[in-house]
C-alpha cells in the first residue's frame, strides 16, 4: 500500500481525509475498466531493463523504509533483539521453501518471529506498541465499518470534488497497475505459467486488486496495489 501513500497524502495533507473514499473508488473504477478491457497484457511490452530497474528501486524503496525500524530498535537499546528476529524470518523465508511450498514461507517465517518474541518477552516494536493510545481499544468494534455513503453521493455528484480528486486517483490507478502488472510480469518469467493454454494471471490481478481497492474504499481504507 505503500505506493498509494505517495500521491495520496498530498490530497490528504491539504484537504483532509474526507476526500479519500472518492478517490479510491475513481482508481478503482479505472483500474476495473483497464481490467475489463483486457490491458494487462501491456506489461508484455515493459524491457528487460526497465524490469529490472523496477524491481531494483522497489528493493530500495522496502530496505529504506525498513531501516527506520532499525534505528528505532537501536534508539531503544533493543537492536539485537530487533535484528535476530528478522534474520531468522529472513532465514525461514529463504529456506523453508526448499523444504515445503504448502504454505507460505515469509507467514510461516512471520509467525514463528512473533511468537518467539512473545515467548522470550523480547522488547521488540509492535502495532499496539506504536499507535497512538486508545488505537485497539474496544476490540471487534475498533474495525473499519461502512463509510457515509451519504456524503459520498454528494460528493460523487459535485464536479469540484471530482476534478480535485482525480489527478491522486489517476496517479494511483498508473502507480498500482505497474507495480502490480510488473511484479506478476516476474513472477510468471520465473514460474513459466505463460505456456499454459489458460493463461490469463494479468487479467485477473487486475480485476481482483480493482475489486479489493473498492471495497476498502467503502470501509475507508486507502486500498493497495496488487
Amino acid at each position: 500500500a505503500a505506493v498509494v501513500i505517495v500521491p495520496l497524502s498530498a490530497l490528504t495533507v491539504s484537504h483532509g481525509v474526507e476526500y479519500m473514499p472518492l478517490c479510491i473508488i475513481l482508481s478503482a473504477i479505472m483500474q476495473l475498466i483497464f481490467g475489463v478491457c483486457n490491458l494487462a497484457k501491456t506489461a508484455d511490452l515493459v524491457s528487460e531493463e526497465v524490469l529490472s530497474g523496477f524491481l531494483n528501486g522497489l528493493g530500495f524503496i522496502l530496505l529504506f523504509s525498513q531501516a527506520s525500524v532499525f534505528k528505532a530498535a537501536r534508539t531503544a537499546g533493543a537492536l539485537v533483539p530487533a535484528v535476530s528476529m528478522a534474520s531468522l524470518c529472513f532465514a525461514i523465508v529463504q529456506l523453508l521453501p526448499l523444504v515445503t511450498k504448502a504454505v507460505p514461507s515469509s507467514l510461516v517465517g512471520l509467525v514463528v518471529a512473533t511468537g518467539l518474541g512473545k515467548i522470550l518477552k523480547l522488547p521488540l516494536a509492535t502495532l499496539e506498541s506504536v499507535a497512538p493510545p486508545g488505537t485497539f481499544t474496544g476490540g471487534l468494534s475498533s474495525l473499519p465499518k461502512l463509510i457515509d455513503l451519504g456524503q459520498l453521493k454528494s460528493m460523487a455528484t459535485s464536479v469540484e470534488a471530482i476534478k480535485l480528486v482525480m489527478p491522486a486517483a489517476i496517479s494511483i490507478m498508473i502507480i498500482a497497475l505497474v507495480e502490480t502488472l510488473l511484479a506478476g510480469k516476474v513472477v510468471d518469467d520465473m514460474t513459466g505459467r505463460k505456456d499454459t493454454a489458460t493463461y490469463d494471471v494479468p487479467k485477473r490481478s487486475v480485476l481482483a486488486m480493482s475489486s479489493g481497492n473498492l471495497l476498502s474504499a467503502f470501509l475507508g481504507g486507502f486500498g493497495g496495489c496488487g
